[in-house]
This record gives structure tokens, C-alpha cells and sequence, in this order.
């Protein structure tokens, strides 16, 4: 529970009943898990036609959905939720003439918040994809080797059926090639279609994130 509240863990977690008992890698060990879940988002575009601004701020955020699901021994998913509370709020500029204002003792004060994500916050994000980018890319090919694995093994029993005229191993045979085809058939989807999914959908937040961190380099340059 520590390691959840500490490092907000969401994935690969031992109270997690899919993944408990599931070998780790180092990184997942460490920290008893693995933060791969977050929430973004951004500040509304600031228009000069519209007072007074509003921002938002994340004023809450936490793991969810920790127990298992009522009557049954198994977690909602193999991820824990995570929650965000996020505050609008009102700024108003204080005005260029503090005589122009009636009451200024009833204004609002206002609210300093960062609009943009820091570098060291994006290089962060980024190294945690990057990690989660290549382990999803070795399983992947893991997943992938192990179908070719089934693949010649289901061709073997198939040959081995039809030369093998025992009548007490042909129903092992049987059971061992319905096995190795929805092993080999799981695995292909496993490690083709969602590997190549996950790794597509990793390596676009990456290029968003360094596209996003060149242009607050490039902004910061034209300010100095």
C-alpha cells in the first residue's frame, strides 16, 4: 500500500489479483510496481476579449479502485484506477489604474500557476515512457518467439498423429494441439497486434512530449 501511495503505482502491483505472483522486472521489484497510468492535461488558451481568465489546477490526485470487486476474489483490471481532481479557477488581472477599480478591497487576488509542463517534469515523463517503451518492445518479441515455438510444435504433433497409430496417444496428441493453437493463437495477438499497439501508442507520447519540450526551448530563446 506504501509503495501505491509513495510512487503511485497503477500497474504490475502484488495487491493487484493479475498480477500477483507475476515475475518483475528490476524496476517493477524496486518499487513493488509500476506507474504507467496518468492524467494530462492543459491550461485554456488565454484570449485578451474575455475577462476574467480561468485556469485549472489540480488540486487532488490518487490511486483508486484497490479492492476487489464485491463477492469475488479478482480486482476490477489489471490496472488501478487513477483520480484527479481538477479545480477551474477564476484569475483577474490586477488592472494597469488601481483607481478605475470601486472596490478593490473585494477583488480577487491573482492565482500564480505555471501554464506550462517544466523540462525536467517532460525529461522525467519521458524516461518512464522510454523504459515502458522497451520492455513493451522485449515482451513483445518474447511473445512473438514463443508463437513460433507453438507453431513448429503444433506442425510436430500434427506429423506425429499421422505416423503414430497408438490409440492411447492420439488423444494426447489431440489435447496438445488445441493447446498449442490457442497458446500459439493468444501469444500472436499478445505480441503482433496490441505490441504493436502499445509500442505505437508509447513512442506517440514520447514524440509529443519532445515536440512540446523543443518548443518551450525554442519560446525560451526568443524571449532572451
Amino acid at each position: 500500500m506504501q509503495a501505491v501511495e509513495k510512487y503511485g503505482v497503477t500497474a504490475d502491483s502484488p495487491l493487484n489479483s493479475y498480477s500477483a505472483g507475476k515475475p518483475l522486472d528490476p524496476h517493477a521489484r524496486q518499487h513493488l510496481g509500476k506507474r504507467l497510468d496518468y492524467i494530462f492535461y492543459r491550461q485554456p488558451r488565454k484570449s485578451s476579449r474575455l475577462s476574467p481568465q480561468y485556469i485549472i489546477r489540480a488540486s487532488n490526485c490518487q490511486v483508486v479502485m484497490l479492492e476487489k470487486v464485491p463477492g469475488y476474489s479478482f480486482s476490477y483490471s489489471d490496472h488501478f484506477g487513477l483520480e484527479a481532481t481538477l479545480d477551474v479557477v477564476t484569475t483577474i488581472p490586477e488592472p494597469e489604474n488601481p483607481e478605475d477599480v470601486v472596490d478593490i478591497g473585494r477583488q480577487r487576488p491573482p492565482v500564480e500557476v505555471d501554464s506550462e509542463l517544466a523540462t525536467e517534469t517532460i525529461d522525467t515523463m519521458v524516461n518512464a515512457l522510454t523504459t515502458c517503451y522497451r520492455y513493451s518492445q522485449h515482451r513483445s518479441k518474447k511473445e512473438l518467439l514463443t508463437f513460433a515455438a507453438c507453431l513448429v510444435l503444433l506442425v510436430g504433433a500434427i506429423v506425429a498423429s499421422v505416423w503414430i497409430n497408438h490409440g492411447w496417444i492420439n488423444p494426447i496428441i489431440i489435447v496438445a494441439t488445441i493447446f498449442l493453437a490457442w497458446l500459439g493463437t493468444t501469444l500472436l495477438y499478445e505480441g503482433f497486434i496490441y505490441g504493436k499497439w502499445e509500442c505505437n501508442a508509447l513512442m506517440n507520447v514520447i514524440e509529443e512530449l519532445d515536440i512540446h519540450k523543443r518548443s518551450l526551448r525554442f519560446s525560451a530563446q526568443q524571449v532572451t
